[in-house]
């Protein structure tokens, strides 16, 4: 109820990984998506990362200390 967004990552292999991102109401989750690479919508968007899911984590965590 109280989370207005969600950041999804699943290992497609050890160094690739797929990022899913999604907002309820104000975030424009495809513009974060978009900075890295990737595409989508306002409310629903992603990319592929090659690294680390800790790397990619602290990047973004970083971008949406800054949107929410």
């Amino acid at each position: 109820r109280n989370v207005e967004a969600i950041i999804l990552i699943r290992f497609e292999t050890s160094s690739e990984l797929s990022v899913g991102l999604r907002s309820k109401h104000y975030a424009d989750i495809g513009a974060v998506a978009k900075s890295f690479g990737g595409g989508g919508h306002k409310k629903a968007a992603g990319f592929s990362w090659y690294g680390s899911a800790e790397e990619i984590t602290e990047k973004l965590l970083k971008v949406f200390s800054k949107i929410l």
